[in-house]
């Protein structure tokens, strides 16, 4: 149907579609198409980066309580052992003690061997310094309980 000239509609006048518009739609599209990808792809790998991410924070949750149960642990052995220092160390004092108790002793039994063998020394002499002997021979001997049942208690404690 042809306008009329008493037609109020205005009428397009088609236009020939010329080839470089043809070219510039193309690379619009090529264009558009490329930014899609770079979005898709850039999408998936933040999915996989948050994926990955929460994987990791899960892993360290569990990695902070073994951690802290290892650290507990630490912490129980070393208050045990502190508590087998005290009977140790005294234990160290008791057989320092003991080791004066046999110095004594061993002076003592030289003092009676060389009393026995002087010949101007009486019996009475040689029977003090025999009982003195004895004396610390019984000392030495309850220093030397003492020791054995302090011994026996560190090992029960170490063994409980």
């Amino acid at each position: 149907m042809e306008p009329t000239p008493n037609d109020s509609t205005p009428t397009a006048s088609r236009a020939k579609v010329r080839v470089w518009q043809w070219f510039a739609l193309g690379v619009a599209v090529l264009v558009f198409a490329a930014a899609y990808g770079f979005l898709r792809s850039s999408s998936v790998d933040r999915d996989a980066a948050v994926k990955s991410h929460q994987q990791a924070a899960r892993l360290l949750a569990v990695e902070r309580t073994a951690t802290h149960d290892a650290e507990d642990k630490v912490a129980d052995v070393k208050h045990q052992a502190s508590m087998q220092v005290g009977p140790a160390e005294t234990a160290i004092a008791k057989m320092g003690e003991l080791l004066a108790i046999a110095d004594q002793q061993a002076t003592e039994a030289q003092t009676t061997q060389r009393i026995g063998a002087d010949a101007a020394a009486s019996a009475d002499d040689y029977n003090a310094s025999v009982d003195r002997n004895n004396t610390i021979v019984d000392q030495y001997n309850a220093k030397l309980t003492e020791l054995q049942q302090l011994v026996d208690d560190v090992e029960h404690s170490l063994s409980a």
